[in-house]
């Protein structure tokens, strides 16, 4: 499919930031979200990573297929790795469509997902005899690094989702067409929650401050948007506070599945990582988390490793990621089968039923409690 020339281009020239295709595998020739390069930097860090165990244990046809299909070190490249990183590596700057296939801007989500994709891309062309474009990856890697950390919000604590709006689809499906925030006035989503868990490993951004700061922020958003989270303390996530997708089509939006899991395994990994770790030293940004199980907790306090004041958070951020995935255990069904939303009052489910990445976002958070 990635060689079938698109809307956008083909394979050389811009055609990777196509996401959606016919089942025949010929490229969707309709209005929709493009481009979205979120896609091509995901690809790569999947990838990359495959390519990379193939050549530490696989056989010599294996790794002839590293070498001749996943990355041919070649210039002008044919093969699928090598095209994803030549593709990010120049369209990284221009506006993009987000994750949610709604609003064009430059995204958080995309921008690290960019980011970890070159650095993985840059080891894996190093590997494979390809130093001129390691080179290239690596500079442009550090290019977006410097502009990540433009994200942050000192005034309001958290992780804005999107900067730099652009104009974006003149289609109904989009529901703020028009508005030059595309209605995120709270810059609040749960895509951060999504970014420093499929990206964020090795960077700055896995379980930081920000994050839990953040996490914080979206759960008082959320906890006033849904009815049914109205007698919870830990609430059920949705996608952003001013969503109004039901699952159909524009009225009032449902919290979903794969965020609410998206919160419980960040909290796991960070609980973990806090467990085996020298301590921390709290800050304005972390005050408001970690506050929740140390009394008097006070901006540069420290935190020593294996104090009492350690254990209670690193048992209290575990606990409250079993609170959330209580939610999903609760609104999934019977058979464990779970929809893309549950219904905002009564829990019933919504939207894609069976949906592929509300199991996915399941499956990974209780691989992040089990690593504890």
């Amino acid at each position: 499919m990635q060689h079938q020339p698109t809307l956008l281009g083909g394979f050389h020239d811009g055609g990777l930031g196509d996401v959606k295709y016919e089942v025949d595998n010929g490229p969707f020739l309709k209005e929709w979200s493009r481009p979205q390069n979120d896609g091509p930097g995901s690809r790569v860090i999947t990838l990359a990573r495959y390519a990379e165990w193939l050549l530490d244990n696989g056989t010599e046809e294996d790794k002839k297929y590293v070498k001749d299909v996943l990355y041919d070190a070649a210039t002008p490249t044919d093969s699928v790795i090598k095209g994803d990183l030549e593709h990010i590596a120049k369209e990284w700057a221009k506006p993009g469509f987000d994750l949610w296939e709604e609003v064009s801007g430059s995204h958080f989500y995309t921008l690290l997902s960019i980011y970890k994709a070159l650095v993985d891309g840059a080891a894996l062309a190093d590997r494979l005899s390809d130093p001129t474009a390691a080179s290239y990856y690596r500079k442009t890697a550090a290019t977006i690094k410097a502009k990540i950390p433009n994200f942050w919000s000192e005034s309001k604590q958290i992780i804005r989702v999107t900067m730099d709006f652009a104009a974006g689809r003149d289609s109904v499906e989009n529901a703020h067409r028009g508005d030059d925030s595309y209605g995120k006035e709270s810059e609040l989503d749960s895509a951060f929650l999504l970014a420093t868990l499929h990206a964020g490993q090795g960077t700055e951004y896995y379980g930081s401050d920000q994050v839990l700061a953040t996490l914080e922020a979206l759960m008082v958003a959320m906890r006033e948007k849904y009815p049914l989270n109205k007698s919870r303390a830990i609430p059920a996530l949705g996608r952003y506070p001013e969503d109004v997708y039901d699952g159909t089509g524009i009225s009032l939006a449902h919290p979903w599945f794969l965020c609410t899991s998206a919160a419980a395994e960040v909290l796991y990994r960070k609980s973990a990582s806090l467990a085996t770790s020298s301590g921390f030293v709290i800050t304005k940004t972390s005050l408001p988390h970690y506050g929740r199980w140390i009394a008097d907790a006070r901006v540069g306090q420290k935190v020593a490793a294996g104090s009492k004041e350690l254990a209670d958070v690193v048992k209290g951020m575990r606990a409250m990621g079993d609170d959330f995935v209580g939610i999903v255990r609760e609104y999934g069904r019977s058979d464990g089968s779970l929809h893309e939303q549950f219904d905002r009052v009564t829990g019933e489910g919504r939207g894609a039923r069976d949906l592929t990445w509300s199991y996915a976002a399941i499956i990974t958070a209780l691989e992040g409690r089990r690593a504890e």
